[in-house]
This record gives structure tokens, C-alpha cells and sequence, in this order.
């Protein structure tokens, strides 16, 4: 609740009750400057603003910390608030006879400070004045002059104000007003109280609240065409608010976009079809081309073209719903920002010395495999296969440590002997294991010897899978051959009987 105070010395201040404190100090006060009054109070989520005659906005936190304070470029008519958003209306100079010259600010007070609107023209009806001002609950700015004309703003049409009702189309008597109380978007009402001889409704008795539609101006309303297009405008229109709310980071029900956009492409689709009926060719190209989005709206369109026997329209909107597709491709991959590789980066100023890492004659770390590139692959599985189960046997359990590298890195390197091989038998160690002893005694077949064996292997298998394959071939053939005797001396036997 604010109240503003004003004495015989122009002194003004500002009283708030701030209900939800949580401290026992609810009320706070601040008094202006000497000579400055308040004319304009409105009140936001977390934060209050007044408007002063000397064309100051003062805003206070809710705790009564004072924020910004800046000016208007004239005397303050009227101002709303709606969450973050704070809208302003002043005189921006003489208007022509009978006219008024309003400006509007619009701005947005949280984090990044945004001016939607910087004294831009408020539109009213002529020989009119302003009576009302406010936000949807959608928080879209609306404004009602004295003529009864309702406007929006449209924030997805480079913020101009557009025309949504005219509520003296709903009154009897010239001197009947309707006093705003509420809009909501979606369902889309104006809520209002009637006044009947008057501007302002009386408050006793309470008033009864009227739901009035929104009705765009547009032309030939009595007609189907007018209709579907006030239908799709309306709806284009008041669906709006959810590209605003995605800017800024709110949630919202995606199913309601999804309805208002599925309504606007029935609308469309209703359109073409009623141009194609009234032979307007070009009229339905331009409705695909113009306003048609999705895709399955167009190939709606390709069908119900060809169906009516409008060969020339379906291939020009096969072609232009190509042109479409191929766009979209271009737009997406033009977003999509190439992904630099990590070791381009990594590279980036390095000085290309041999390190462990470049150098290819670097020693093999314990427990990795480093990859050597003049060794042939099947020799490579082949020894680390045999790795492998000497490491498994049981009786190399006490000296695993000798085959922790494979052989190829022993090979490779030069000066380096392999464990492998038996040059002598030299005389065993007192201290030498069991295991160990069996190990050596083991002979290594060379890469030439397991080449030829698994070549010989493979012939083996080979030779066999063909043995095989002939015996079951001659046995179907001997199967068949029997079939045809048997069946031959069936037929004899029938023909004698037959005979006989």
C-alpha cells in the first residue's frame, strides 16, 4: 500500500507498508526534496517507482534502498508496472487542435537495464484522451483512450501499437463508457465494468465484471475471407507473449504455442483452400510463400492443389517448398560453428622438438603399447597371443616380470637380446626356480615357421570344407535317383493293373 502526502508547502512523501517483512518494522518513509511533488506512484515485483513534477523517476527497493533516479522530457501523465517492466507516459510537447502529443518510455529494470521504448509516439484516436493504462496479464503494455479503443503492443513486429478492440461498438447509449479492469491474452478477454452515464464506475453497488472479445479492424468482416484472416491475425497476435517470455528465461506450457500455432496454419490451410475454389492461383502461392511455416502444412497445400486439378500451382509449390527446405539447411549449418580440434590448439606456439611423445625410438613405459609401424599385423597378434598364455601358465608365476614387453619392441631396438632364444645351454643356477627352468627349455618358432603354419592350417580347412561339400552333394544326388526309381515302378505297376 502506498499513500502520498502533499501539505500547503508543497511537501511530499512517500509512505510504504511493506506486509511481507519478515521483521517487525513494516512501515518506511521517504520524504523529497523541498518543492518537489509526487504526481505518479506504481509499484513492481521487489521494487516501487514515483514520478515527481519536477519530471524525476525515483525507484526504491522494496526495503526502501533508493536505485535509479533519472528524467522524463515532459510532465508525467500516467505510468503502470508489470514485474520488471516500468512504463511511463508523458506530454512530448503541443499536439495538433483537438489532438494530444504523447510520449512513451518503456523499460525494463532488472539486471541488464533494457529500453524497449525511448519516447516513441503513444498512439491515441483523434479529439481523444487517455483513460487507461496497464499490462495483460501476459505482461504485454495495453492502453484504452476516451474514443474506446483498445491497443496492444506488438513486441514481435518492431514494437508498434496495433488495434485489439473498440469497446464503445458494445454500448447503446453515446455517453456509456466501459472502464478496464483486466486483459488476459489467452483466452483472450478484456475484462470491464460498464458505466452507464458516466467514465467511472460507481462502487456501491459492486459493479458486475463484463467479458468482452477482441476484435481486429480489418476489412469486409461480413465475408469468409475476412473471418479465417481476423481468425489467423488474432491468434499470430496474442501469441506473442511466449517469444517474449523465452527471452527472457521464463517458463511456460509449450502445448498452448503448439495450439496457437496449429490454429494459425488451420486458418491458412482454409484460405487456400478457398482461393483455389475461387481460382485465385496466385492468391494461394502467396499464402504458402508469405505465411505458411511448418512443413506439413505445404505438402497440405501440394495435395489439395493437385486434387482440385491445379497442375500449374502444385508444381510451383513443389518448387517453392524445396526452396524452403533447401534455406532452412543453409540457415542450420551457418549456426552451427565448426569444432576446432584440441590438439590444434594444443599445438599452437609449440616448438615441435622430440619429445617422449614425438620421438618413435622413445622407451615403452611399463603396463603400454606403443604401436610400431614396419611390423606386419598378424605377426603382431600372433606373438602377443603367445604373451599372453605364457603369462596364463602356472609355472611362470615366479618370473613374469621377463615378458612385460612383447617381442617387437625387443626386436625393433637394436642391442637388446631376446628372451626367447637359446644360444647354449648354460648350467643351471642353484637359486634358479622351477619355473624359470621349464621356460627356457621351450623353444620360440620363428615368423617365417608360424606364417607357414597357419597358411598350411588354412589349406587343411579349406580341403576339408570341399570333402564335405561333395559327399553331401553326391548324397542328394543319390537321393533323387532313388526318388525317380521308385516313383517309375509305381507308375509301371499302375499301368499293368490298369491293364489287366
Amino acid at each position: 500500500m502506498v499513500r502520498l502526502s502533499e501539505d500547503f508547502f508543497r511537501f511530499s512523501k512517500l509512505v510504504c507498508m511493506h506486509f511481507s517483512s519478515w521483521d517487525s518494522n513494516k512501515e518506511w518513509t521517504v520524504a523529497m526534496p523541498t518543492g518537489e511533488v509526487i504526481k505518479a506512484a506504481c509499484l513492481g515485483i521487489g521494487w516501487a517507482s514515483v514520478v515527481t513534477d519536477h519530471c524525476n523517476v525515483r525507484v526504491f527497493t522494496i526495503g526502501g534502498l533508493q536505485r535509479e533516479v533519472f528524467s522524463i522530457p515532459g510532465p508525467v501523465v500516467s505510468m503502470a508496472a508489470h514485474s520488471d517492466q516500468l512504463m511511463i507516459v508523458y506530454h512530448s510537447g503541443a499536439g495538433v487542435p483537438g489532438d494530444q502529443c504523447l510520449g512513451v518510455t518503456l523499460i525494463h529494470l532488472n539486471k541488464r537495464k533494457t529500453m524497449i521504448l525511448d519516447g516513441t509516439r503513444l498512439p491515441v484516436s483523434p479529439r481523444t484522451k487517455l483513460t487507461w493504462l496497464g499490462f495483460s496479464a501476459e505482461g504485454t503494455p495495453m492502453t484504452l483512450d476516451s474514443g474506446g479503443v483498445v491497443r496492444m503492443l506488438n513486441k514481435s513486429f518492431s514494437n508498434v501499437w496495433c488495434q485489439v478492440a473498440n469497446l464503445k461498438s458494445h454500448t447503446k447509449g453515446k455517453s456509456d463508457n466501459y472502464w478496464v479492469v483486466g486483459v488476459t491474452e489467452n483466452p483472450s478477454h478484456i475484462r470491464c465494468i460498464l458505466c452507464k452515464g458516466k467514465a467511472y464506475p460507481a462502487t456501491l453497488p459492486q459493479p458486475i465484471v463484463t467479458l468482452l472479445p477482441f476484435e481486429l479492424p480489418l476489412c469486409e468482416m461480413s465475408t469468409e475471407k475476412g473471418v479465417l484472416e481476423e481468425q489467423y491475425w488474432k491468434s499470430k497476435l496474442l501469441s506473442g507473449h511466449f517469444g517474449f517470455w523465452k527471452s527472457l528465461g521464463l517458463e511456460f506450457d509449450e502445448n498452448e504455442q503448439l495450439a496457437a500455432i496449429n490454429t494459425q496454419q488451420e486458418a491458412l490451410i482454409k484460405l487456400f483452400a478457398l482461393s483455389c475454389r475461387a481460382d485465385r492461383e496466385f492468391r494461394a502461392e502467396e499464402i504458402c510463400d508469405s505465411f505458411m511455416s511448418t512443413e506439413q502444412a505445404m505438402q497440405l497445400a501440394i495435395k489439395y492443389a493437385s486434387r482440385m486439378k491445379h497442375m500449374s500451382l502444385a508444381n510451383r509449390l513443389n518448387e517453392l517448398a524445396r526452396k524452403k527446405m533447401e534455406q532452412e539447411s543453409e540457415d542450420e549449418e551457418e549456426r552451427e560453428e565448426p569444432e576446432e580440434d584440441f590438439r590444434v590448439a594444443l599445438e599452437a606456439g609449440h616448438n615441435h622438438s622430440s619429445t617422449e611423445w614425438s620421438s618413435s625410438s622413445g622407451k615403452a613405459e611399463p603396463g603400454k603399447q606403443t604401436s610400431n609401424w614396419g611390423d606386419n599385423e598378424d605377426d603382431d597378434e600372433n606373438i602377443e597371443e603367445d604373451d599372453q598364455e605364457t603369462v596364463e601358465s602356472p609355472l611362470l608365476t615366479v618370473n613374469t616380470k621377463k615378458v612385460d614387453t612383447p617381442a617387437r619392441f625387443l626386436l625393433s631396438s637394436g642391442g637388446t637380446k631376446n628372451p626367447f632364444k637359446i644360444a647354449s645351454q648354460p648350467s643351471p643356477k642353484k637359486n634358479a626356480s622351477k619355473g624359470a627352468s621349464v621356460f627356457d627349455s621351450i623353444q620360440k618358432p620363428t615368423l617365417k615357421e608360424s606364417v607357414w603354419k597357419g597358411a598350411s592350417s588354412l589349406d587343411q580347412k579349406r580341403h576339408q570344407i570341399r570333402k564335405k561339400k561333395n559327399s553331401s552333394q553326391t548324397t542328394l544326388t543319390a537321393n533323387m535317383k532313388r526318388q525317380t526309381e521308385n516313383t517309375e515302378n509305381s507308375e509301371g505297376k499302375q499301368q499293368d493293373a490298369v491293364t489287366k
